[in-house]
Formats: structure tokens, C-alpha cells, sequence
């Protein structure tokens, strides 16, 4: 291995490193944000889907409806918070 590659080596290493940091920080920001499915949310809470949209209906749970209902993931740390 000659002197350019083993720069190279390096800096794809050091570059390779930098992206997951950067790339695991921008997932745990945009978690929060992450929308829902009524099926995949009531997965989460472990209750039913029923049970779920009655929560929603009820004003226990913020969602939004455009065609169908999705949820923040927020949304559902804050129930679960709030539901200890």
C-alpha cells in the first residue's frame, strides 16, 4: 500500500465514520416527527385498533385524517407518558 492509498484508506474511514454519526443524529430528530398508521401506532401502545380510534375520538389522542388516519409519533410518547 503506498502513501496515496493509505491517505485515501483514512479518509474514507474518517468520512465513513463522520455520515453515521451525522446519519444516526438526523433519525433521532426526525423520530419524533415520524407518522403512523392506526395499525402501526395501536402495535405500539399494545391496544386495539378500535381502542385507538375511540382514544382519538375522544381527544385523548391528537391524529389527522387525510383519507386516513395518521399519527406522530410524539403524539403517542406523550400518551404513553401521560399513561404510565
Amino acid at each position: 500500500m503506498n502513501i496515496e492509498e493509505s491517505i485515501q484508506f483514512v479518509v474514507e474511514k474518517a468520512f465513513q465514520k463522520q455520515f453515521n454519526s451525522f446519519r444516526e443524529r438526523l433519525l433521532q430528530d426526525l423520530e419524533p416527527h415520524k407518522l403512523l398508521t392506526i395499525n402501526e401506532a395501536s402495535e405500539i401502545l399494545r391496544i386495539t385498533p378500535r381502542t385507538l380510534l375511540n382514544r382519538i375520538h375522544n381527544n385523548k389522542i391528537k391524529a389527522s385524517y387525510n383519507g386516513r388516519w395518521l399519527i406522530k409519533m410524539s403524539e403517542i410518547n406523550k400518551y404513553q407518558e401521560l399513561n404510565k
